[in-house]
């Protein structure tokens, strides 16, 4: 029993799991500048020039390493390398 529960937006109010709260045109512009401003555009296209120049430093750093594991790779298959000798060869040794 009892009373309905009251689902209000009220700031600090609790919302319902997987609900998020109405933001109104004072929330929505508080703290960061206008997405259409200049100086907004210009301060993301820094960003993303600036994450795109560290991703590229990572990919070629992730690529001189996978050459340098091909290159050890390469010279520990050529000091194990095993040559076995020909069918015929091994044939000759057995009926000795």
């Amino acid at each position: 029993g009892g009373l309905p529960r009251h689902r209000g937006g009220e700031p600090g109010a609790a919302q319902p799991a997987g609900r998020q709260p109405r933001r109104g045109a004072a929330a929505a512009s508080a703290g960061a500048p206008r997405a259409g401003s200049a100086a907004a555009a210009g301060d993301a296209r820094r960003r993303r020039a600036a994450a795109a120049s560290q991703l590229t430093r990572e990919l070629q750093e992730l690529q001189e390493m996978e050459a340098d594991l091909e290159r050890q790779e390469r010279e520990v298959d050529e000091d194990t390398i095993v040559t076995i000798p020909s069918a015929v060869y091994v044939a000759q040794l057995y009926h000795q």
